[in-house]
């Protein structure tokens, strides 16, 4: 019947949708540079044609309490110019370290997607990034993630060209 065929079809097309790969990058991402394109242009490598980036930023009030000093720029404009970035497929607000977790398996509900959490090699061990993220060492393996480092390099940082503007003025 002509319903069943419709029905039929769109479970084919929902089965479709659904990516093979997600890819989940997070950060403070204030002043945008090429290193962060960079990260963004690995983390579409990665997801390949079928798959999802996920960028989440980090809420004004959790980089003021994380780094003591509120962005450069507000939440609304990192995010804004975050979506117009063509590698990223969706964007997202951190508001706290305690919901990292929560956001995490948010983006990654996909059973059968391959998951891969992409991080600048700055934070490759010997420091903590699970811990940096309020989980335990063991929560990206019981989750089936794949925490992948991308090189960086120093001259790539918010932080440094801030202290260019400000030691030019």
């Amino acid at each position: 019947s002509f319903l069943l065929r419709f029905w039929e079809l769109l479970r084919g097309l929902l089965v479709m949708s659904k990516p093979d790969r997600v890819v989940l990058t997070m950060g403070t991402f204030d002043i945008l540079h090429s290193g962060h394109i960079f990260l963004f242009e690995q983390c579409r490598k990665i997801a390949g044609p079928n798959g999802e980036v996920t960028v989440t930023a980090n809420s004004d009030e959790f980089v003021k309490k994380y780094k003591g000093q509120y962005p450069a720029q507000n939440i609304d404009d990192r995010l804004a110019v975050l979506q117009s970035i063509k590698h990223i497929d969706y964007v997202e607000t951190l508001t706290s370290q305690e919901d990292t977790e929560s956001m995490i398996n948010y983006v990654f509900d996909y059973p059968t997607a391959d998951r891969f959490m992409v991080i600048g090699s700055d934070w490759a061990p010997p420091k903590d990034y699970p811990k940096q993220l309020g989980v335990d060492e063991g929560f990206f393996v019981r989750n089936g993630i794949s925490l992948l480092y991308i090189p960086r390099t120093d001259e790539h940082s918010s932080t440094n060209i801030k202290n260019r503007v400000r030691n030019s003025v």
